[in-house]
């Protein structure tokens, strides 16, 4: 019976790390229960081309303990487009997908309603703080989900006007 993955804290890996193919294959950080193989903003657009080069070598020695999660996080939908079709993609669980909302959540969703892998959606726009806009990915989801979600990732805060964290004085927005 297979063990069901535990999607807990996760290590975000850059797609240009020098290390990426021994950490797929487990040699490196074998212990990590849930790696993010990252595209987005952990790699600068002039590293890009190699990123992706690195990461089609990684998938094809993927390896991991069981219980044990592996993600790549795309750039955008386009990227994930270029994902799906690489060689060894099969060997990870699904997507984190960044800066996920109403407007791009068909063009990330779409490609992979087919699919078996899940995704997390991370919420790191302005939108978080936009009931409507939120009210609106929610009822996107419902009447189009077909992708098995894993979790619902917050990202890090974005630039919002006149919003400041509570302090000791304030412990509320």
């Amino acid at each position: 019976m297979a063990t069901k993955p535990h999607y807990g804290a996760a290590l975000y890996v850059p797609a240009t790390h020098k290390d990426l193919r021994a950490i797929a294959a487990g040699q490196k950080l074998g212990d990590a229960r849930n790696l993010i193989f990252c595209l987005e903003d952990a790699v600068a657009d002039h590293d890009l081309a190699g990123a992706y080069a690195n990461l089609a070598t990684a998938l094809r020695a993927i390896d991991r303990p069981a219980g044990a999660s592996r993600f790549i996080r795309p750039r955008n939908p386009e990227s994930l487009a270029m994902l799906l079709s690489m060689p060894g993609i099969e060997g990870i669980d699904g997507f984190v997908l960044p800066k996920f909302s109403a407007t791009n959540a068909e063009a990330y969703l779409g490609p992979l309603s087919a699919s078996r892998f899940v995704v997390m959606p991370t919420l790191e726009t302005v939108d978080v703080f936009e009931e409507h806009a939120m009210r609106s990915l929610c009822q996107s989801l419902r009447s189009t989900q077909r992708t098995p979600i894993a979790a619902i990732r917050l990202g890090q805060r974005p630039a919002v006007p006149n919003w400041h964290a509570p302090s000791a004085q304030h412990d509320h927005l």
